[in-house]
C-alpha cells in the first residue's frame, strides 16, 4: 500500500494529512504552530504517521507535499505548492461546483477564484493588517475575556448588531473596550465584530473576481456566526451563493447597504462641516472682491497662500478655491499637500482623527490638541523652509 502526504505549516496552526492510494484519509493532525516552523512540520508529520501502523517515518511516504508559510521548511517533502493553489485544487477536488474561496487564516484573510479545473483565476489577500484574521478574533475574545469557542457562540443569540467601524485590530479592540464600558450588549457587539469581518471577506473575495458558488475554509470556518455573518453580509454577492464547503444556506439574504441603523451612527455634524467647506470656497469664489484679492496674493507668492489657506479652509476646498486664480498649478499642489498639517481643519483627515481620539479618550481633549499642535506646527514649518531652500538652488 502506497501512503501520500500533505504538510501546511501555517501561521497559527500546522496540519498534516495522509491518504492512501485510494485517496482514503488514514491520519488527520493539527497542531499548534511553533515558533520554528521545522519543528512544526517534525512534530505533525510525526503525530500523522503515528496514525498508520505500515508506517515507521515520514521517509516512507510515496509522495509528501509541504504548504504554508513554512512549506519550504517541511522536511522530506518532494514538493512545496503555495497554500492558494492548494487551496483551489483541494476545494475543486470536494465540490467541482464551487468558483470562489473565502479563506480565514491566522494571519491574512485571502479571496481565490477557481477555474474549472481547479487552478487559481485570481486572488487577493489582506496581508499588510491582521484586520479579519484568526488573530484578530483572538484578541477579541480576550477583549471579551472569553475563550474563541466561546466568544464564537456569545453572538448566536443576539437580536441587534452594533457595528464595528474599526478596521485595525488594536483600535478595534480599544472600540470595543468602549462599547462595553458604555454598557452595550455584549452579544450585540460580539456580532458586530462578526459583521465586520464577513464585510472584509467579501472585499477580498470581490477583488479576486467572485461572483459565484463560494466555500469559506479556514480555522474559522466551522464556526456558525461567522458562516451566519458571511451568508447575510455580502454586499453585491447573492447569500444563496455561499457555501460552506458542504452545505448552502439558501434562508437568508440581506443587504448592508439597507441597515438602518447604521444610518443612525454616521457623523452628520462632521459631513455637514464637510459640506460648509466646499459650500463655502464655490462661494467665495463668486465674490469679485475675493477672486481680485486672491489673483493678486497668488501672483506674489502661490506656495505661501495656499499653504495658510489650509489652515482656514482645510487643504481640499483650498485646492478647488484657489485653483481657480492662479496657473502655477506646480506651486500650488506643494503648497496644499504641505498645509495639509498645521492647524486641526487644514486636513479634514486631522478632523475624523481628533473626534474619534476625544470619542476613546474623553477628558484629554486639551491634551491632544496641545500635541497636535506642537508636532504639526513644527513639521509644517519645516517642510515650508525646505520647500523655500529647494527654490533658492
Amino acid at each position: 500500500m502506497k501512503y501520500f502526504g500533505g504538510c501546511d505549516v501555517g501561521s497559527t496552526y500546522t496540519k498534516c494529512i495522509i491518504l492512501d492510494e485510494n485517496g482514503k484519509i488514514v491520519a488527520n493532525v493539527t497542531n499548534r504552530s511553533k515558533i520554528n516552523p521545522v519543528a512544526s512540520a517534525e512534530i505533525a508529520l510525526a503525530d500523522a504517521v503515528a496514525q498508520v501502523e505500515a508506517l515507521n517515518s515520514a521517509e516512507e511516504l510515496t509522495y509528501l507535499i509541504g504548504t504554508g508559510y513554512g512549506r519550504n521548511k517541511v522536511p522530506f517533502a518532494d514538493e512545496n505548492i503555495s497554500e492558494i493553489s492548494c487551496h483551489a485544487m483541494g476545494v475543486h477536488v470536494t465540490n467541482p461546483d464551487v468558483k470562489a474561496i473565502i479563506d480565514i487564516g491566522g494571519q491574512d484573510v485571502k479571496g481565490i477564484s477557481i477555474d474549472t479545473d481547479g487552478t487559481v483565476k485570481n486572488f487577493a489577500m489582506n496581508d499588510k493588517c491582521s484586520a479579519g484574521t484568526g488573530r484578530f478574533f483572538e484578541a477579541m475574545a480576550r477583549s471579551f475575556e472569553l475563550s474563541l469557542p466561546e466568544f464564537s457562540k456569545l453572538s448566536l443569540n443576539a437580536k441587534n448588531v452594533i457595528p464595528i467601524t474599526a478596521q485595525c485590530t488594536v483600535f478595534a479592540e480599544s472600540e470595543v473596550i468602549t462599547l462595553v464600558g458604555e454598557g452595550k450588549a455584549m452579544d450585540e457587539i460580539a456580532a458586530g465584530i462578526e459583521m465586520a469581518v464577513a464585510k472584509r471577506c467579501f472585499v477580498m473575495a470581490k477583488k479576486a473576481g467572485a461572483t459565484d458558488s463560494i466555500t469559506l475554509t479556514g480555522g474559522f470556518s466551522t464556526e456558525d456566526q461567522v458562516f451566519k455573518a458571511l451568508s447575510i453580509g455580502a454586499s453585491s454577492i447573492p447569500a444563496q451563493y455561499v457555501s460552506d464547503g458542504y452545505k448552502t444556506d439558501y434562508s437568508q439574504s440581506a443587504d448592508v447597504i439597507l441597515d438602518r441603523k447604521a444610518l443612525k451612527d454616521v457623523d452628520y455634524p462632521l459631513l455637514l462641516t464637510f459640506c460648509f467647506f466646499f459650500i463655502f470656497s464655490g462661494n467665495m469664489a463668486r465674490i469679485d472682491a475675493v477672486r481680485e484679492l486672491f489673483s493678486t496674493l497668488l501672483h506674489k507668492n502661490t506656495l505661501v497662500v495656499s499653504t495658510l489657506s489650509c489652515q482656514v479652509i482645510s487643504n481640499v476646498p483650498s485646492a478647488i478655491l484657489l485653483s481657480q486664480f492662479t496657473n502655477n498649478y506646480a506651486d500650488l499642489l506643494v503648497g496644499v499637500n504641505i498645509g495639509g498639517v498645521g492647524t486641526l481643519i487644514s486636513s479634514l483627515a486631522s478632523l475624523i482623527t481628533f473626534r474619534e481620539y476625544v470619542k476613546h479618550n474623553p477628558g484629554k481633549t486639551g491634551y491632544y490638541i496641545g500635541m497636535f499642535s506642537l508636532f504639526n506646527f513644527a513639521f509644517l514649518f519645516i517642510l515650508t523652509g525646505f520647500m523655500f531652500l529647494l527654490k533658492l538652488f
